[in-house]
């Protein structure tokens, strides 16, 4: 007897989501071809429905009311109807509510709320459709609206990120759906070049950086104090030794860092000078794909001087080495899909204090290589991120043209990123979610009895 899949049904779910009859597409999987010497049956129609889906992506779900099933009884009808209202009349609210706080991720995705009502009210059904997707699905990002794309293991999940992903769309500057094919294409290789003058990644290596500048000190107060208290000579000189030789490392790696901490905040300057070319890209690349499901296009890569860092050794290449890059999400987080090696795979396994002598040693911070000079791909870093900070200054002073020829600059085509608000320590109370009408006439009509038992409902 065979085991069914375990996937089969959620496969099926997925189907749905995407607007396709399930019994439908397994009966194409059954008929597709022959299952004579199949040894699970289940497996394998799974793999054919996926192949069937390949490429298709889920259609925004409707409102609640739209989805209750026919059971054959009168009464458990009458109960989802009733169920599916409130769940609507919840969205409903939701939607007040945030034109009433204006939370972060809110003002950030669809603007400040416009004064025409026409226009409001169009902001307010945009921000119900993300409220309900958060509150659903648990995401309390303060400012980012909906997060990266949801994996396939939740068919509803990613149904309802793609309804929240559709009121994303038509934000100013996102909005791509009235472009042609040929400016998605052309908006799309965007990614690319604004990748390839990106500096690199450093936070790992400016972390191992400050972890061993505190190290080395400790080690050089410990050495120094050993020197002292040591009554034989030989080792009282063998301690000031190593005293002298953690003081070398101390300063090389205060060095380093200094050089790390300059090029990850050129990096996170670029990051945000570049987000909205970036996010305008995937955007593209999405609309792409949802107009043409059968499309075999290639995944979001960044160019690969992005990713230019440091060369660690080859028998312990870092987790972010030799990887592969996925679908990027609106969000500007990215999926990484490690290609891993037999020597990655054994260094994936070792813990964190080998991964930094490792990283250390590849760094020149080990006691042999103290006095040597900074490695030459440290330098190089320094050295991109230098260009990259030059040609983000360029950028920062660059005009927008004015209206006509004669006029004035508009301003900046670049201003420099507002710093993050912080909250006061007082804060008024934000209101609370407006009750549903049906829940307080409930509630009024049930404790109008001072004899309710509420184990019998």
């Amino acid at each position: 007897m065979t085991r069914p899949a375990p996937g089969c049904w959620r496969t099926l779910r997925e189907a749905e989501t995407a607007g396709l009859d399930a019994t439908q597409v397994l009966r194409q999987a059954v008929t597709r071809r022959s299952m004579t010497g199949a040894r699970d049956v289940a497996r394998v129609l799974d793999a054919r429905i996926r192949q069937m889906l390949d490429g298709v992506q889920p259609q925004p779900p409707g409102p609640w009311t739209g989805k209750v099933p026919d059971t054959g009884s009168a009464e458990i009808n009458r109960y989802l109807r009733q169920l599916a209202e409130a769940m609507d009349d919840r969205v409903r609210r939701l939607g007040e509510h945030a034109t009433q706080t204006q939370p972060r991720w809110a003002m950030r995705a669809l603007g400040p709320i416009p004064d025409d009502p026409v226009s409001r009210l169009d902001w307010e059904h945009r921000a119900r459709t993300i409220a309900a997707y958060r509150e659903r699905y648990g995401y309390q990002h303060p400012a980012d609206p909906i997060g990266p794309e949801p994996g396939k293991t939740s068919p509803e999940a990613r149904a309802a990120w793609h309804g929240a992903l559709a009121a994303l769309g038509r934000v100013d500057g996102i909005d791509v759906r009235g472009c042609t094919d040929g400016e998605l294409w052309l908006r799309r290789g965007t990614y690319v070049r604004e990748t390839a003058w990106a500096p690199p990644h450093v936070g790992t290596e400016l972390r191992l950086m400050r972890i061993a500048e505190r190290d080395t000190r400790v080690s050089a107060i410990r050495a120094q104090h050993e020197t002292s208290a040591s009554t034989d000579r030989q080792a009282a000189d063998r301690h000031r030794q190593l005293a002298r030789i953690w003081r070398a490392l101390q300063a090389k790696a205060a060095t380093e860092a200094a050089i790390f901490a300059t090029a990850q905040e050129t990096r996170q300057q670029w990051e945000t000078m570049t987000e909205t070319t970036r996010r305008i890209a995937i955007a593209a690349d999405i609309e792409l794909r949802r107009r043409h499901p059968g499309l075999r296009l290639e995944p979001l890569r960044p160019h690969p001087a992005e990713a230019a860092g440091i060369t660690y050794p080859d028998h312990a290449a870092p987790a972010q080495e030799q990887t592969v890059w996925v679908q990027p999400t609106l969000d500007g987080s990215e999926h990484l899909a490690p290609a891993r090696a037999p020597a990655q795979q054994t260094n994936d396994r070792a813990s964190s204090p080998e991964r930094d002598a490792d990283g250390q040693l590849a760094l020149g911070l080990t006691p042999d290589t103290a006095r040597d000079d900074i490695p030459e791909q440290v330098l190089r870093i320094r050295e991109n991120a230098r260009i990259a900070q030059a040609t983000l200054d360029e950028l920062t002073s660059t005009q927008l043209p004015g209206a006509g020829e004669y006029d004035l600059p508009a301003g900046l085509a670049w201003p420099a990123a507002v710093a993050r608000d912080r909250d006061a320590i007082l804060q008024p109370p934000q209101p609370d979610i407006v009750p549903s009408a049906h829940i307080l006439r409930h509630y009024q009509a049930t404790h109008a009895n001072a004899d309710y038992d509420p184990e019998r409902g």
